[in-house]
């Protein structure tokens, strides 16, 4: 197990982190208001 988790470590954190970089980039683009708000709750959106 620790030699699967080992083998090519690198390789596996750069694809983590790319992986995470094109998730916040399509959140970001999805719904750019929301960025730093977390999300609101419908009584938040219901004031708008």
């Amino acid at each position: 197990m620790k030699q699967l988790l080992l083998h090519n470590w690198k390789i596996k954190l750069a694809s983590l982190l790319l992986a995470f970089l094109i998730w916040y980039a399509i959140r970001h683009n999805v719904n750019p208001e929301a960025e730093g708000r977390g999300r609101q709750s419908a009584s938040e959106r219901a004031k708008k």
